[in-house]
């Protein structure tokens, strides 16, 4: 689940794409496979001249097999 600010801005759309190719790299490296969930892209909030953006959050539901430990 993605967790984001507003992806009309440039730095905010550039940490969801870094985050996202890190997400495929870390599951095809580990062969597990994530859970999808809901994304929520325009977490931000105005008021006046200021504007407050959620901290970029993702997070990461997935299963595997394991031996038994």
């Amino acid at each position: 689940n993605f967790c984001w600010g507003n992806t009309d801005k440039p730095d905010r759309l550039g940490g969801l794409v870094r985050a996202s190719r890190a997400c495929y790299d870390i599951a095809k490296g580990y062969g597990v496979p994530l859970i999808s969930g809901k994304d929520s892209l325009n977490n931000e909030y105005s008021t006046g001249r200021k504007t407050v953006s959620i901290p970029p959050t993702l997070l990461i539901s997935c299963i595997a097999v394991m031996d038994d430990v």
